[in-house]
């Protein structure tokens, strides 16, 4: 009994002691807790480090985004479409001499060839004539008529005969008036060849051009006014392209002459098949001896 009351009074004992520990711990952190509030911290900071982020800005404006040619493209919705008709087209298949493709580019001729502006005397004329004559002196063309002269007087280029005149060949004339005397007065005209001629007959588009000015002395070269007679030509082959044509080379002379020609044709065959991309099977070409001429002739099969 005794040893039971002993024990009793032990754990009485020890649950106390404990409880008052526990108790002061408490006790202690109110007070740590308390003592903490009652601290205040004061003054600046030295340093200061503000960070701020901006935020991103685009500005955008609605028109810069509108493409120019939008604009445009309501303009034209807004008028009329226009469709070209055939008429509008035809232009292309006319060849006149005042037409211009590339007016850097020499002209070929095409009559009338030449236009005479006579000098008129002083005193009355009753009849004129204009006498046209070859390098050999042979008559080609006499032109007449009564009373004063036209101001100009032109020649188609034809000889008596009705034919076309040669390139490569020295012209001359001469204008003689008759007064009311009868007496003659002649003033001679300056000499004139004809390098490069185009004109149509009997539905076909003739272009000739002599040798000596399409090609270099002896050589299967062009010239430099050579190549542009031949752009020129090639201008008008590509506005008759819808009919076929064929190209002439006329020479005089032996076996060299005969081998230089050739040599020249097939450079003028493979600069025409560059230039206008076509196939020699639509091209007819082919050297021929001439007695008297060395020309390049173009013939444009109209019909």
């Amino acid at each position: 009994m005794i040893k039971s009351k002993f024990l009793g009074m032990v754990v009485v004992v020890f649950i106390i002691l404990n409880l008052s520990v526990l108790l002061a711990q408490d006790s202690n952190e109110k007070a740590s807790d308390s003592e903490m509030s009652d601290i205040i911290i004061k003054g600046e900071a030295k340093d200061k480090i503000e960070i701020k982020k901006e935020p991103a800005k685009i500005d955008v404006k609605i028109e810069e985004l509108l493409d120019s040619s939008t604009e445009k493209t309501e303009e034209l919705l807004q008028n009329d479409i226009v469709v070209p008709s055939k008429s509008d087209f035809a232009q292309f298949n006319l060849l006149t001499g005042d037409q211009v493709f590339r007016p850097y580019l020499p002209d070929i001729l095409t009559p009338p060839l030449v236009s005479f502006y006579p000098r008129l005397s002083q005193g009355r004329i009753k009849a004129w004539r204009l006498v046209v004559t070859d390098e050999e002196g042979s008559l080609v063309r006499i032109m007449k008529g009564k009373g004063l002269p036209r101001k100009v007087i032109l020649w188609d280029g034809k000889d008596k005969s009705g034919k076309m005149i040669e390139v490569d060949v020295i012209y001359s004339f001469k204008f003689i008036t008759v007064d009311l005397d009868s007496r003659e007065h002649t003033t001679l005209g300056k000499s004139f060849q004809v390098d490069s001629l185009m004109y149509e007959e009997k539905g076909k588009l003739f272009i000739k051009i002599a040798n000596k000015a399409l090609y270099t002395k002896r050589k299967a070269v062009f010239s430099k006014t050579g190549k542009q007679l031949l752009d020129k030509t090639i201008d008008v082959l590509r506005q008759y392209s819808r009919h076929p044509f064929s190209i002439e080379t006329l020479y005089k002379g032996g076996k060299q002459e005969y081998e230089l020609a050739h040599e020249r044709t097939q450079e003028l065959v493979d600069y025409i098949t560059d230039e206008m991309i076509i196939v020699l099977k639509d091209m007819r070409f082919k050297v021929k001896k001439e007695e008297e001429k060395k020309i390049t002739i173009f013939t444009v099969h109209l019909k």
